[in-house]
């Protein structure tokens, strides 16, 4: 019985002791697999993070090449970029340059990438696409920094990591990867979703966890694997303890078991929990969280360990998104003083209890550096100006980047900024592409530290700012051109128009005129065709200089276009004070511009046009100025001249005579008149001079002043002038036809016509379409187609005289030709100008004068005709003198072609009457 007792009691306390003893076991067994999973989900999770601190490093440097690495603490090794044509370009890490270019040009490159090593542990290379430029940048990471802390395990655990093609990447104890990958081996993808939850397992008496890395959303790359594992360790011997008791001592042992394992249970479960519920948090990015274990165990040193990696991953990305927050704002060309605002915040929370300055440079050599101060406790930064000598300046400069400490950097500050004379000052300079931007500084006292990574971070800080302070120049120095002409660095058109109208509303707050003056060259275009586009660039950078020189400090100064410049003067006292600046100027301008090998004469015809109240109309004050200078230069240039309402008037008209003489020549609405030239001594009709008419449907019959010169200047003289042969040769056609013969018809050319290559041809054709001949035609030029090189003009002339037409030269003694030139010029008949005509028997110098042309002409075998003949005493005066032909209004007015013929007919009857 007492056996049978013993037994039965004996029997159910070792299965209780069994039971019990088998919890234990299986609980410990869940704590180790849930520690092994939480380590390799927290090694998963902190390689992830410094992955994508790596990318983020590779992104700064493909946009801030030239920033160098502070002491090679770059989560980089190596770095290259690639173009899509395969250049590579080789930043740092020479020896690894083959690795990265073969990545690189791989069809398959992507985001993450592992490149095996012969003999070594792979290696992790991370790819960056500028989509702008089109270039790929790699840079292989730092094993040191990918790895970093992954072996702070207990002495019983190991940790490796297996890439996506079963290579091994990591392992803290070698004798694991073998283990590690006959475990992957066995454990393959579950339902071919490879980065799914894998169960524990245990291989050669070891259990392992393996947690696959989702890298898919952040590089689309295949997962990673991180299987961690320990030792089997020996379970509690409570089978042979209990064995041993007696059945009272077995069951006491049992419940004693039995409530240690449920305090056990207890007391591992809940910081499991914890640890658990802090991951799951981590994973959703609470990056604030942290987990209260009160024990000093393992699970109190896990919790501790939890939570420093928790606060490192916080303290990461608030650095990573602050660094992002100000690229954000530089990107967005944000105002340089607010991007450097937000470095000197975030330095100052970066630094409690530092005095923060972060200063740019001014303007102008000599200007203040504005920068800005966060004080501590002080939230906002305040704006200062701060004179930084040139000493300062070259010193930061030659420093390349590196923190400097002197008392020269504390001394420069402590003043203007407030520092006590204790504090210690480190100062870092912000310079980049062979220039100083400006300079970081934080000061405290010499009892504080700053550690490395807040150096670190200081230093992206103020990489930030000198990208920033860069583009902030370049786009100052894209606007400066954009409104500048780069010669003579004066505005240009669309930089004056914006200084026009900034004083056009200054104009109008003050209530004072304001005034515009078009300043045009004179002469400037012989400068370029005789001495080159050189020395004319010289002469206009010399009239700039003198223009500055010459208008008040307030002026505005442009050159819109060519040799043209504009000055406008804001803000006049009286409205006659433009009219003197512009008076200045001619006087100035009319004196010889000296160049390197050269002595200029020119000139300047400026136009003056004032706006008095009102709203400002920039394009018709410009265009006023403008008109008034071309008055200036028809009034005969070198002067100044004001405008007036008529000039615009004027300027309307011409610009309808330019819209509406096209129309004029399709629609047949112009005429020819004719002028009568009789001979001299016979008063017989010789010649005719053909006289072009418009008949405007609206105005009448309008001169040929009115359009002549329209035509020369906008294009139209050629078809003008060919449609005036074309008429005058089938008006001569159609007096043959009548039965008058012996009359020749004279036709104006223009030095535009004379210098085309079609005029010879479109003269022979013409004669030959209406059956003429050359001595039929006589062609009236004027001395101004010889100005300048006229040996072409002189050679084409000389055809046409040898094909037998007849060359006048037109209104002689006026222009420019010389004695000596004279008798080298192709022509037939000299006509005296009507100026020398019409002081005949009043002036004795108009009679000297006519009398030596009339002698000139003889002795070159040249006839002459008079024009402009009014008078009776006037013809007697010529006939006297020996001139050939007469013309003027004492023998017709021009007319119609058939009050031609009824001259010709009236005069034929009178000699028929008197023979």
């Amino acid at each position: 019985m007492t056996a049978l007792f013993v037994l039965a009691a004996a029997v159910p306390t070792l299965l209780l002791a069994a039971l019990a003893h088998q919890a234990v076991r299986q609980a410990e067994q869940a704590r180790e697999v849930q520690t092994l999973s939480q380590s390799a989900k927290v090694a998963g999770l902190q390689v992830l993070d410094r992955l994508r601190m790596a990318r983020q490093a590779l992104v700064f440097e493909s946009v801030q090449p030239f920033a160098k690495p502070s002491g090679g603490e770059s989560p980089l090794r190596a770095v290259v970029s690639v173009s899509a044509s395969g250049d590579v370009v080789l930043l740092r890490g020479a020896e690894d340059r083959r690795r990265l270019q073969a990545l690189a040009l791989a069809p398959a490159a992507q985001g993450l990438m592992v490149s095996p090593t012969a003999g070594g542990a792979p290696a992790v290379v991370v790819s960056h696409l500028d989509q702008a430029s089109g270039r790929r940048w790699l840079g292989l990471v730092d094993p040191a920094f990918l790895w970093e802390d992954a072996d702070d395990l207990p002495p019983d655990q190991w940790l490796c990591v297996v890439g996506p093609q079963r290579e091994p990447l990591y392992c803290n104890d070698p004798g694991a990867t073998t283990l590690a990958l006959r475990h992957l081996a066995a454990d393959p993808p579950v339902d071919g979703r490879p980065h799914a939850f894998e169960a524990p397992s245990r291989v050669d008496g070891q259990v392992m966890v393996h947690k696959p890395l989702f890298l898919d959303a952040h590089f689309k790359s295949a997962d990673w694997h991180f299987m961690a594992g320990s030792t089997d360790g020996a379970a509690p011997a409570a089978s042979g303890l209990l064995g041993s008791l007696m059945p009272l001592v077995a069951l006491a042992s049992l419940l004693s078991a039995g409530l240690l394992s449920l305090v056990q249970v207890r007391r591992t479960l809940q910081p499991l929990g914890r640890l658990a519920d802090g991951a799951r948090r981590m994973a959703r990015q609470q990056f604030g969280t942290r987990v209260a274990v009160q024990s000093h165990d393992e699970f109190g040193e896990l919790a501790e360990a939890f939570n420093d990696m928790a606060a490192r991953l916080e303290w990461h990305f608030e650095e990573t998104e602050a660094l992002a927050s100000i690229d954000r704002d530089i990107v967005a060309l944000r105002a340089l003083d607010i991007v450097l605002a937000r470095v000197a915040q975030r330095a100052a929370k970066l630094l409690p209890g530092h005095a923060v300055v972060v200063g740019r440079s001014g303007p102008a050599e000599t200007d203040p550096w504005p920068c800005q101060v966060v004080r501590p406790g002080v939230d906002s930064p305040q704006a200062l100006a701060i004179a930084i000598e040139p000493s300062s300046r070259q010193r930061w400069m030659q420093a390349e980047g590196a923190w400097l400490d002197g008392e020269p950097e504390r001394l420069a500050l402590q003043d203007p900024v407030g520092l006590e004379p204790s504090v210690t000052l480190r100062l870092l300079g912000m310079s980049g592409g062979g220039r100083l931007y400006g300079f970081l500084a934080i000061a405290a006292p010499a009892s504080v530290t700053v550690d490395g990574a807040a150096l670190r971070h200081l230093e992206e800080l103020r990489n930030r700012a000198v990208v920033a302070a860069n583009a902030a120049h370049r786009e100052q120095r894209l606007l400066h051109d954009a409104r500048h002409d780069p010669l003579t660095d004066l505005l240009n058109r669309a930089g004056l128009r914006e200084a026009l109208v900034a004083a056009g509303a200054q104009a109008a707050a003050s209530g004072r005129p304001l005034a515009v003056l078009y300043v045009d060259i004179d002469r400037f275009k012989a400068v370029n065709d005789s001495q080159g586009h050189a020395i004319g660039d010289q002469v206009l950078c010399e009239i700039a200089r003198r223009l500055r020189r010459m208008v008040p400090n307030d002026a505005v100064l442009a050159r819109p276009a060519g040799d043209e410049f504009v000055v406008v003067l804001p803000e006049l006292a009286r409205e006659g004070d433009a009219r003197g600046v512009a008076d200045s100027i001619c006087r100035d301008l009319a004196n010889a511009h000296r160049t390197s090998h050269w002595t200029v004469p020119l000139g300047a015809s400026i136009g003056v046009a004032l706006h008095v109240g009102g709203d400002l109309v920039v394009d018709d004050l410009l265009r006023h100025a403008d008109q008034a200078m071309y008055e200036a230069k028809r009034l005969g240039k070198g002067r100044a001249v004001s405008f007036e309402s008529q000039f615009d008037s004027a300027a309307q008209q011409r610009a309808r005579i330019e819209r509406e003489l096209p129309l004029a020549i399709e629609r047949n609405e112009l005429r020819l008149l004719f002028q009568p030239r009789v001979d001299a001594r016979s008063g017989v009709m010789e010649s005719v001079e053909a006289l072009v008419r418009w008949q405007h449907p609206t105005r009448g019959l309008c001169p040929p002043s009115e359009f002549i010169s329209v035509a020369e200047d906008c294009g139209l003289i050629e078809p003008l002038g060919l449609w005036v042969i074309e008429a005058a040769c089938a008006q001569l056609r159609e007096w043959r036809d009548q039965g008058i013969h012996g009359l020749r018809v004279a036709v104006n050319l223009s030095a535009h016509q004379i210098e085309s290559d079609r005029i010879e041809g479109d003269l022979v054709a013409a004669l030959a379409r209406h059956r003429l001949a050359p001595a039929d035609l006589e062609l009236e030029i004027t001395e101004s187609v010889f100005v300048g090189d006229s040996t072409p003009t002189v050679l084409r002339l000389d055809r046409l005289r040898r094909r037998g037409l007849v060359i006048a030269l037109d209104d002689f003694g006026t222009g420019y030709s010389s004695m000596s030139y004279l008798r080298r010029l192709p022509v037939d008949i000299l006509k005296i100008d009507r100026s020398f005509v019409t002081d005949l028997g009043r002036d004795p110098a108009a009679r000297a004068v006519t009398h030596a042309i009339v002698a000139l002409a003889s002795s070159l075998g040249l006839r002459t005709v008079a024009e402009g003949v009014e008078t009776e005493t006037q013809r007697q005066a010529l006939c006297d003198l020996g001139v050939d032909e007469l013309q003027g209004y004492l023998f017709g007015r021009p007319l119609e072609p058939a009050r031609v013929v009824a001259l010709l007919e009236a005069a034929s009857d009178a000699e028929a009457a008197i023979t």
